[in-house]
């Protein structure tokens, strides 16, 4: 990282984790007995920037998002435009889906 792009960072998010201290989530879920499959972890500090693993604040549809759309750029990248139709209508349909649950179910979130 050059020491502009440092300086930028600093100033955006204040104080920045340690490399080793960034990778210290993706250890905990790949090698803790305490870790669950299926589970997210990121830092416990401050909007998740720094701290030290625990399970990760996410919302409900994520995962779908994520599968969705990874799904998508790999029909894209291997067989084309044409093939991302299903892609498509799936990210819409979630969409969709999503925005009328919030409406109906607001969503509260806390720490843990």
């Amino acid at each position: 990282m050059s020491e502009e792009d440092f300086k930028a960072a600093t100033e955006q998010f204040e104080e920045l984790m340690p490399a080793w201290q960034g990778a210290l989530s993706a250890l905990f879920a790949a090698t803790s007995p305490l870790a669950k499959a299926g589970r997210y972890y990121g830092p416990d500090g401050v909007n998740e920037f720094r701290g030290f693993p625990r399970p990760a604040i996410i919302n409900e549809f994520v995962g779908i998002f994520f599968d969705i759309l990874f799904a998508f750029f790999s029909k894209l990248a291997v067989l084309g435009l044409a093939a991302t139709v299903d892609a498509v209508i799936a990210f819409v349909m979630v969409t969709v889906t999503y925005v009328m649950f919030r409406k109906l179910y607001p969503a509260t979130y806390s720490r843990i």
